[in-house]
């Protein structure tokens, strides 16, 4: 390991994913911006990944293998390990663009009332072979925001909790932060399975972090088959309890008037939970979810769901 901290530290967790990682790691490798440290978390691989990592002879990667314990104690405790000022992330199923790293260190480095910094995306989708950019398809949520363009970045003024509420539109992958902001404001949530990205953007929104955003796309985001990341009932159910989360800290941070921008992620959660308690024929449950959704806005795709959940129990 060099002696010299390097000025970006890169937290990588993976769990199985080993025909996808040699790519995240090659996107590290290729960057214009070289004085950087890779941590490798296997969060409890049973596949090669560990054989994969000790061949990769680059003394600013380091590997560390523990039992599996979720996204949020993998980084988190990668964090432990990190020695540089700047955090970046990266899942094993992405890649960065060629010039991520150097655009977002020269965002920081010019800019010191800036702790944290994201960018545009592509989102691909590899089953259907297609994809989009990112933030054109959102692009009513980041109207919300009330920004300032300065140079190639926009900094956020204020609206960023109740625009992110709407959508949350940040990708993990594309942040950089400063790594005093988790120092001081805490991690990602290690409850939670699901949904423990907008619990930290919101909790560090409500502690009133600076923030700002690049328009410029500097990250290609997967979508595999068996993305870890598709919906299921423990993920649907820890998304709520994220939200519960974030309902709560509002709350104590006096700012309750946010509360009501949650109901559309609520209603989408719950709304979920309708169908995926419906392919599984727990009736009990898919009414309990229609209930909870509708408590959010009543919407005729819940209606749809209820519906096609009842025929399918039939």
């Amino acid at each position: 390991m060099p002696n010299n901290p390097p000025q970006v530290s890169i937290l990588l967790p993976t769990y199985n994913r080993l025909s996808y990682l040699p790519k995240a790691v090659n996107s590290v490798l290729n960057q214009t911006y070289q004085d950087w440290e890779l941590i490798i978390w296997d969060d409890g691989s049973t596949d090669e990944t560990g054989g994969y990592c000790q061949t990769l002879q680059d003394p600013r990667i380091r590997y560390f293998w523990h039992e599996n314990r979720g996204v949020a104690f993998a980084r988190n405790h990668a964090l432990g390990h990190a020695r540089g000022e700047y955090l970046a992330f990266l899942d094993s199923d992405d890649e960065w663009l060629q010039e991520k790293l150097s655009v977002q260190v020269g965002f920081l480095d010019q800019y010191p009332d800036l702790d944290f910094v994201f960018s545009n995306f592509y989102n691909v989708n590899l089953e259907l072979n297609k994809s989009s950019v990112a933030f054109t398809e959102i692009s009513a949520s980041l109207e919300k925001l009330m920004t300032e363009t300065v140079d190639d970045i926009l900094l956020i003024n204020d609206n960023f909790l109740e625009s992110i509420a709407h959508e949350n539109y940040i990708a993990t992958d594309s942040v950089m932060m400063r790594k005093s902001v988790l120092e001081k404001f805490g991690g990602f949530n290690e409850t939670l399975r699901n949904g423990e990205d907008f619990e930290l953007w919101w909790r560090l929104g409500l502690a009133g972090v600076r923030m700002g955003y690049t328009e410029t796309v500097l990250l290609n985001r997967y979508k595999a088959v068996d993305n870890l990341s598709g919906q299921s009932i423990e993920s649907s159910n820890s998304a709520i309890k994220a939200l519960d989360i974030c309902a709560e800290n509002a709350n104590l941070s006096k700012r309750e008037d946010l509360i009501s921008h949650l109901r559309k992620p609520y209603r989408n959660a719950w709304q979920n939970l309708i169908m995926l308690y419906g392919r599984e024929g727990r009736k009990k449950e898919m009414i309990k979810a229609f209930r909870e959704s509708s408590k959010h806005g009543l919407r005729p795709g819940a209606v749809k769901l209820l519906v096609k959940g009842i025929l399918n129990l039939g």
